[in-house]
């Protein structure tokens, strides 16, 4: 009964039937197959099709489509899903292939500042280890990268390191002059405030910081590499080159976090409709759950 009124709504969403409709169950949005021992399975192959067809947002989902469809229906600035997959592969193949030390590429840019910080975006190492309670400075490679960002992320829930950044506020405003307080009180409160946040945000967002770390990394090589030549038609083009491997590099954080957002939108789906089940069919879904749990255990 629930698959038949679930048919009945795809039928009506799908709007007024046409003459040269067939009335075979693949002409439907959803097609429901019957088996013997009473499993009902639906394809939406056709439901994202015709989606796709008439406008309607699909993601990744939209390149089943063919990429005459998808090309206008999702990632239409780069040209859609398959373009858009395409670079981000070969950017990435490029990314990991070019430097010769990959891990000691992005070690050398965790510079420690080595100097007193004004603000909580510039702690030194030693801050970070104490506050993120997490030791990374004694390590080497991508155990150092891996460290340091979990001991960002980890002063978040350390109350020392909100009131480290308070204190340090503080210290700031007792050298603003004393005769120009009044006039920059709230404007300081205010910008205290977003400071606050941007610390929320780019410690809470490994993703930023990483970002941040890739630039300097591939930027930093590059124009490493033009220093050494002393043409300057060599540099000219070896700035241009760095503008366009900033505009990469953004690209591919750009496409890592879109895949991420779909791969964990699709995750929860999957859990959502997991649990409908289970509430729906209660007694078939039991069995599969003892044998998922004995397999993970």
């Amino acid at each position: 009964m629930l698959m038949n009124s679930l048919g009945r709504m795809c039928l009506s969403l799908s709007g007024p039937k046409s003459d040269n409709r067939n009335d075979d169950s693949d002409t439907f949005i959803c097609s429901f197959h019957h088996f013997p021992n009473g499993s009902i399975t639906v394809y939406l192959r056709d439901f994202v099709i015709e989606g796709v067809q008439k406008g309607v947002p699909m993601g990744f989902r939209s390149m089943i489509a063919g990429f005459d469809d998808s090309k206008h229906n999702y990632l239409r600035f780069v040209g859609g899903p398959y373009i858009a997959c395409g670079l981000y592969l070969c950017i990435t193949g490029m990314f990991l292939t070019l430097p010769s030390d990959l891990s000691l590429l992005f070690e050398r840019k965790l510079k420690d500042p080595h100097k007193s910080p004004t603000s909580a975006m510039e702690l030194d190492f030693r801050s970070i280890e104490r506050l993120g309670s997490v030791r990374f400075c004694n390590s080497k490679g991508y155990n150092q990268i891996y460290r340091f960002f979990l001991a960002q992320f980890y002063m978040l829930i350390n109350i020392k390191f909100w009131k480290k950044a308070i204190e340090m506020q503080r210290q700031r405003w007792n050298q603003v002059q004393v005769q120009v307080r009044c006039i920059l009180f709230l404007p300081y409160v205010l910008v205290c405030v977003m400071e606050l946040i941007a610390c929320f945000r780019y410690y809470g967002l490994p993703i930023l910081p990483f970002t941040i770390s890739v630039i300097r990394a591939y930027c930093g090589y590059l124009l490493t590499l033009v220093k050494n030549y002393r043409l300057r038609i060599v540099r000219y083009i070896g700035f241009v080159f760095l503008f366009i491997v900033m505009a990469a590099v953004l690209f591919f954080v750009y496409m890592f976090c879109t895949i991420f957002l779909d791969a964990c939108l699709f995750l929860s789906r999957v859990c959502f409709f997991t649990f409908t089940g289970i509430v729906v069919y209660p007694k078939l879904s039991y069995g599969y759950l003892i044998f998922f749990f004995t397999i993970i255990y």
